[in-house]
């Protein structure tokens, strides 16, 4: 990415195992002064002044609009994916999908 452009990034799923290998080789492309917001569950370290822990869930996303809306580029690499288990998932990975969508799409471009 272009220096002297400060880029926000947005990323759901980082602290999972594909996560962290796309998180990992973003912070090598990326600029300095770029910021990426994860979203968690809890309170995460990072070595890497970049990052920005954002607490929440995907069932919740909406509380995290303000760091969607400053967001450049999304990446939604969260879901559950285990099939073993008895669980909606509809509401567990469908609905806030669409709600991030409808967060993004009904926003006004920043820049």
């Amino acid at each position: 990415m272009a220096e002297g452009i400060t880029r926000h990034i947005f990323i759901t799923g980082a602290t999972g195992f594909i996560g962290s290998h796309f998180l990992k080789n973003l912070l090598n492309s990326i600029g300095v002064s770029d910021v990426i917001y994860v979203l968690s569950r809890q309170p995460e370290s990072f070595d890497d002044p970049r990052i920005k822990n954002v607490i929440g869930t995907l069932e919740a996303i909406e509380a995290c609009d303000n760091e969607l809306l400053q967001s450049n580029f999304v990446y939604h690499l969260a879901g559950e994916g285990s099939y073993n288990k008895a669980i909606d998932y509809d509401r567990i990975n469908y609905e806030p999908t669409k709600k991030m969508v409808g967060i993004l799409k009904n926003s006004r471009v920043l820049e």
